[in-house]
């Protein structure tokens, strides 16, 4: 009895209800103890308790494990980062790969929580400055293309959105605005990709251009084939479906995919790493659009609402 008292004082709380409920258990396992005379029921319940017990540990090895990976994922995502940043020393990646040393060592779940409170500390704005400088860079490079191109007398459209393969955002616009009208049949349905820039933070950029890409793939395979898919700006996504039911009826079609919480795994960095698709998503009737300057507005409303609101 007073051994199983102190294991459960001593195991780890890995999960608040898990180690309540094993608390619980062991609880009465000591109590049925006092009441047993006989060395069989004796024998019967120190079983029980060893089986408890197992389980609980292997409960306890899993989130370690699981824990273990994150971090890893989340130092590279660090050395990356630090990296592409123009004025981060050698030092810098000195330090992560020292934490990464005490990743690989570390044996108590304890000393895994303290590393991630230490990285998670330093990663939101390191990251954030990095995808300044990556969206700055990107610019500058835009430009410079754009430049080269009207210099060669030709013309950039920028119809292909380079990470999913799917017509632009421009496309888009451009094809809306000639759909727009009171007699049009056409809706116009967001999605906005949910967890991407939790994704980007924790597993670096990599993992959210595959969320990107494997969201982009799994709308085109619901939808119907004459119906056309635009990445939008972000996270976001545009179908154009020509439909001659109600809003209604096309939110009820929408609904039947877009509502629930798909996952896919997937290989980054080649480490297996299981990605979420889920989104939040809305109907834009055209016909009731005056000009298509109305629906990109409405279009961009919904995602400023909904980008990354549910990302942890």
């Amino acid at each position: 009895m007073l051994l199983l008292e102190g294991v459960s004082k001593s195991a780890l709380a890995y999960d608040r209800e898990e180690y309540s409920e094993f608390c619980a258990t062991l609880g009465k396992l000591a109590a049925m103890l006092v009441t047993i005379r006989d060395p069989g029921s004796a024998l019967a319940v120190a079983e029980a308790a060893n089986e408890a017990i197992e389980d609980y540990n292997r409960g306890a090895l899993n989130v370690h494990a699981a824990q273990t990976v994150e971090l890893r994922c989340m130092i590279e995502m660090l050395s990356q980062t630090l990296m592409a940043l123009a004025d981060s020393g050698g030092q810098s990646v000195v330090v992560l790969q020292n934490i990464r040393n005490q990743v690989e060592s570390a044996r108590q779940l304890d000393d895994i929580r303290l590393l991630r409170a230490r990285l998670g500390d330093s990663l939101k704005s390191i990251s954030d400055e990095a995808r300044r400088q990556r969206e700055r860079n990107a610019e500058i490079l835009k430009r410079a293309e754009q430049a080269a191109l009207a210099a060669a007398g030709q013309r950039d459209d920028h119809e292909v959105d380079r990470v999913s393969g799917l017509p632009s955002a421009e496309k888009a616009e451009s094809a809306i605005g000639d759909r727009i009208g009171p007699e049009s049949r056409y809706y116009a349905a967001v999605f906005v990709v949910e967890r991407v820039e939790s994704v980007n933070l924790r597993y670096g950029y990599a993992a959210g251009d595959q969320l990107l890409q494997t969201f982009g793939r799994y709308l085109v395979a619901q939808l119907e084939p004459m119906d056309e898919v635009f990445r939008w700006r972000g996270p976001t996504f545009v179908a154009l479906l020509d439909r001659t039911t109600s809003a209604d009826a096309v939110r009820a079609e929408l609904a039947r995919f877009a509502s629930s919480r798909q996952e896919h795994m997937t290989q980054v960095d080649g480490r297996p790493l299981k990605l979420p698709l889920s989104c939040a998503w809305a109907v834009v009737p055209l016909a009731k659009c005056q000009i298509a300057g109305e629906a990109s507005q409405q279009i961009d409303r919904f995602v400023t609402e909904h980008w990354d609101k549910r990302g942890a």
